[in-house]
């Protein structure tokens, strides 16, 4: 017979003991759940403001180079050299670009190299525009030529990079 109530204590035991340690494994793991969430909805809208600031700063860039673009483009139809403030190809909006893509978006990194070499082919393109280089008329069509065809190619690197970009973004 104390056997049977051995017994009969250790169920009652385990029963009372349930619903508590249902309770409290139910606590634990919304807790953790909530916090897992709220890690990932974090990184999420860490992730869209890093790709909304390198979308600044790429237009930033890009807008001041075809400004000194349509000044070089002047310059050579009055067959005048380019007098703009140096175009520095290591500017600071597109440092802050390549910074975020490096520390937060590196599956952007080749596409935003290509970018920025066909960018920079452009920049030398604009500085070349200079009177010593317009010998003659083929000169000032060679340099034409060539202002027009790196801005192309500055251009689609843009277009391409900063819709991978919206996409990525429409994604999050």
């Amino acid at each position: 017979m104390e056997d049977q109530n051995i017994w009969y204590a250790v169920i009652d035991l385990i029963k009372s003991a349930l619903p508590i340690i249902g309770t409290l494994g139910g606590a634990l793991g919304g807790a953790y759940f909530q916090n897992k969430f709220s890690t990932e909805k974090e990184e999420k809208k860490l992730k869209r403001e890093k790709i909304e600031q390198s979308y600044k700063s790429l237009f930033d860039t890009f807008l001041e180079t075809i400004s000194h673009y349509n000044t070089a483009k002047n310059c050579l139809k009055k067959r005048e050299s380019v007098e703009l403030p140096y175009l520095d190809k290591e500017n600071i909006p597109l440092l802050e670009a390549q910074k975020i893509v490096d520390l937060y978006l590196p599956e952007f990194n080749e596409d935003f190299n290509r970018f920025r070499t066909k960018l920079h082919e452009f920049i030398t393109s604009i500085d070349s525009i200079t009177v010593e280089n317009m010998s003659g008329e083929n000169g000032i069509k060679s340099l034409g030529r060539d202002l027009e065809q790196t801005k192309i190619n500055a251009t689609n690197e843009f277009g391409k990079l900063i819709n991978k970009l919206s996409e990525e973004a429409n994604k999050i």
